[in-house]
């Protein structure tokens, strides 16, 4: 029987990056409100909520249970719901500047050789993103290969991910910095955080690239290999 803890430990261990994102992106419209309003709005704001919630009583360990609630749902559902427009950007981004671009380990011949290995296979041969084509036949013939693809590929998708957040944190902690939020603070805030942008943008669209040569010379080996029967489980595995 799979062992309920170790799989419980580990949906944990996958939610820590979108978590630890989630926490950054509350940390930018923190710092991002409390630039945008003064101390004495802040104050009334405050008076207010506690004006509203005063004849409501709630019991202690029921609002340190709700505060422990809402410190985890609520960066994780923040991260959750702002990835996939990460991504969009993302991908627009490398569709608009680095599409048809390899990694400079991989040369014409590589790409020559996956052309007449994919139609000796009778694999489908994309014109971008070759990866589509190639994991499934690797997840077949060489599994741990293919886990160890698509670990690197989930570290990288989760370094992407935190390309928007950070950069704006740099630019919200260069802005904090000058004594007076002037526009010249926020001018160079604002450049800070392009060129904080591009920068991760640029490490995370290279970093894909790398992905893909890793892919295509693992498929290639792979298909040079004979295949090897996997071990049959025991009903006790």
């Amino acid at each position: 029987m799979p062992d309920t803890s170790e799989s419980s430990v580990r949906r944990l261990l996958e939610m820590l990056p979108d978590y630890a994102c989630g926490v950054i992106w509350l940390v930018d419209v923190s710092l991002g409100v409390a630039f945008s309003i003064t101390n004495r709005e802040a104050t009334s704001a405050a008076v207010n909520v506690a004006a509203i919630i005063r004849p409501f009583h709630v019991p202690d360990i029921a609002v340190g249970f709700l505060l422990a609630i809402a410190g985890v749902m609520v960066p994780y559902s923040l991260a959750r719901a702002l990835n996939p427009v990460v991504v969009v950007v993302l991908n627009g981004i490398r569709d608009r500047w680095y599409r048809g671009r390899h990694d400079e380990t991989v040369s014409e011949d590589h790409l020559k050789r996956l052309d007449d290995t994919l139609a000796r296979l009778k694999l489908p041969a994309p014109n971008h993103s070759f990866h589509l084509a190639l994991m499934p036949y690797l997840t077949h013939r060489r599994s741990a290969t293919a886990q160890m693809l698509a670990a690197r590929s989930r570290n990288f998708h989760e370094q992407a991910y935190l390309a928007f957040p950070v950069s704006i944190l740099v630019g919200l902690l260069v802005f904090a910095a000058f004594p007076s939020h002037s526009a010249i603070a926020f001018v160079v805030a604002l450049v800070a955080t392009l060129a904080a942008l591009a920068l991760t943008i640029h490490r995370a669209q290279m970093a894909l690239i790398r992905w893909y040569a890793e892919v295509l010379f693992a498929f290639l080996v792979v298909t040079d290999l004979p295949d090897v029967a996997m071990p049959e489980r025991s009903p006790n595995d």
